[in-house]
């Protein structure tokens, strides 16, 4: 059994596994989350809290992706230019996203 940390040995993790409701790909469920993300050229948030469905599916199921996109896009607000350095330790970082 993996318990992403020690931390949290011999219990699972402390955040639901539920599977509805994600706007990006993770095995918790974060269904609500606002989302800050860094790189190079900034520090951003994806506010997607009480966003509606960014694309409607086809007739035939499908899902158009550049659409999904578009709309994701306009949902991110730049904060402020330049990387923000986070150390990859506990407790700025969540255990199991330390390795």
């Amino acid at each position: 059994m993996h318990y992403r940390a020690q931390r949290y040995a011999p219990h699972l993790s402390n955040y639901s596994g539920a599977a509805g409701g994600r706007t990006f790909p993770t095995a918790a469920g974060f269904h609500t989350s606002v989302t800050f993300f860094t790189d190079d050229e900034g520090v951003y948030v994806l506010d997607a809290r009480d966003a509606p469905a960014f694309a409607d599916r086809q007739a035939d199921g499908s899902i158009e992706l550049q659409k999904i996109t578009a709309e994701v896009k306009k949902r991110i607000t730049k904060l402020r230019n330049g990387r923000l350095d986070l150390p990859n330790e506990v407790p700025f970082t969540e255990p199991h996203n330390t390795g």
